[in-house]
């Protein structure tokens, strides 16, 4: 599971805020959308499966009681050798843009950092082949939150 759903104490929450607030990042319709979409399905659930510590559904076992969750751990990289190749690109960034992550970016831009954002005026994501070269040509790969905490 992707969605960062939490339920504390009479509130749900999506990527941290109360799920009526309003952000850039996901309309109020596809969260509904989305929570309609994990209640029609939840009768086929065996079990919710998390890679690494996100998301970490607090409360979850109220909306879906029967539903144990399985939180699976990142696996231990091994570092490989430094080759002699040299990326292209200071930071890549692949993710839907947001104003704190187009504020963000910009200040890296302003910072004389060479960026690489391919979704840029796009409303579609890049294919996966692309997205690997893209990231072969970088030598930090972003994660940026939506908004800022």
């Amino acid at each position: 599971m992707t969605e960062h759903i939490d339920f504390i104490g009479n509130n749900m929450f999506f990527y941290g805020k109360k799920l009526y607030r309003n952000n850039d990042y996901m309309s109020q319709k596809t969260k509904i959308q989305r929570i309609m979409g994990l209640i029609e399905c939840a009768p086929f659930f065996s079990s919710i499966v998390t890679l690494g510590d996100l998301p970490q559904l607090l409360g979850i076992e109220l909306f879906l009681p029967d539903v144990p969750v399985i939180r699976l751990p990142f696996p231990k990289l091994s570092f490989i050798e430094k080759n002699n190749y040299t990326p292209q690109y200071d930071f890549l960034f692949i993710g839907a843009l947001t104003k704190y992550r187009r504020d963000f970016i910009k200040n890296l831009f302003r910072g004389g950092f060479n960026i690489c954002y391919p979704n840029y005026q796009r409303n579609f994501f890049i294919s996966r082949k692309l997205r690997n070269d893209y990231i072969h040509k970088s030598k930090i790969i972003l994660n940026v939150p939506q908004v800022r905490d």
